[in-house]
């Protein structure tokens, strides 16, 4: 790398402008670049996870978290009908990912739980209001985006959870909730 652009030294050629070693390629050339820069680094062509080495989750290296870590539920939410929109083989492409990545968090050390939830259809509320239990079928709240399941990690800080968090494959459908968990003590 030159430092001054993402384009590794001899790459390109050089620019008359003495101010600018080199050009920016263009967005195939740098797709291109990268690729190359992935292979020459050694990582696994096939995943879906790779970066370049000064990220931790797809380093070579093994990452271990810290001892303070703190515990974060990210909680998957998506508008269902997107997912129901997706074809079959979308589905299973998108569930491979998604258990790939999960792999990924285990074999770093921050995966503690992952799950994914049935449809909101089937879920059922349960309320206690003025000593007698109610129960009702479906959702909580009536809302566009609903809960579709939840990871539970261990993350150093809120900013590790956070882009822990931007990685997990579902988060095209809609979004994550990161929230720390608060950790009950008895009062015996």
């Amino acid at each position: 790398m030159c430092g001054l652009c993402p384009v590794p030294k001899g790459r390109l050629k050089a620019s008359r402008n003495k101010n600018r070693p080199h050009r920016l390629p263009t967005a195939p050339a740098l797709v291109v670049m990268l690729m190359a820069e992935k292979r020459r680094l050694n990582f696994r062509i096939d995943c879906p996870f790779w970066a370049l080495p000064n990220d931790y989750l797809t380093n070579e290296q093994q990452y271990t978290v810290p001892e303070e870590a703190m515990k974060y539920l990210c909680m998957v939410f998506f508008d269902e009908k997107k997912l129901n929109a997706l074809s079959e083989g979308e589905l299973q492409a998108l569930d491979d990912e998604s258990l790939a990545h999960d792999e990924t968090l285990k074999k770093h050390g921050h995966l503690l739980a992952a799950q994914a939830l049935e449809s909101v259809q089937a879920a059922t509320t349960v309320r206690l209001r003025n000593g007698k239990v109610s129960v009702t079928d479906g959702p909580f709240a009536e809302t566009n985006e609903q809960i579709g399941g939840f990871i539970l990690i261990e993350a150093k800080d809120l900013n590790e959870a956070i882009q822990l968090a931007s990685k997990i494959p579902v988060i095209r459908l809609g979004g994550i909730e990161v929230r720390p968990i608060k950790e009950l003590t008895s009062s015996k």
